[in-house]
């Protein structure tokens, strides 16, 4: 008794759809399940003390945003583009809280900005992310 087998270009072209339509399941079922980014999830909501973020905001952020928020930090003048100014209001009125705290979280390339603006989610806990949003929306209105 001898064996049959299919054809190899049945069996490849089979191997091809079943592969295609297992890849197809999964990116539609990743579009269903993503998230616009740009608003924040059910339920989240921005607390925090803006006074307490302050000795963070000299450490790690006064270097390239300036000490009061300006964008004339002393890292500034080596990064393109510039460092945002914080206290422009026309600007900063144009950007969530949770667009902030995005900025701030996993850096400035997931909210459409310089992926010069470092994320700080591995350095900061997410309370003191939430405390430098409070901060840095307080330095737009001259708190």
């Amino acid at each position: 008794m001898q064996l049959r087998f299919p054809p190899m270009r049945s069996l490849v072209s089979a191997l091809v759809a079943a592969s295609m339509a297992v890849l197809a399941a999964g990116l539609f079922a990743g579009l269903l399940s993503a998230q616009d980014d740009s608003q924040p999830p059910s339920g989240w909501e921005l607390s925090g003390d803006a006074a307490r973020a302050r000795p963070t905001y000299d450490k790690f952020c006064s270097t390239c945003h300036g000490a009061e928020g300006h964008g004339d930090g002393v890292m500034s003048k080596f990064l393109d583009p510039k460092p945002k100014d914080l206290t422009d209001t026309e600007y900063m009125d144009t950007r969530s809280d949770y667009q902030i705290y995005l900025a701030i979280k996993d850096g400035g390339a997931a909210v459409g900005l310089s992926d010069k603006m470092a994320p700080w989610k591995s350095l900061l806990a997410d309370q003191e992310i939430r405390d430098l949003t409070l901060l840095v929306r307080k330095l737009g209105v001259g708190e």
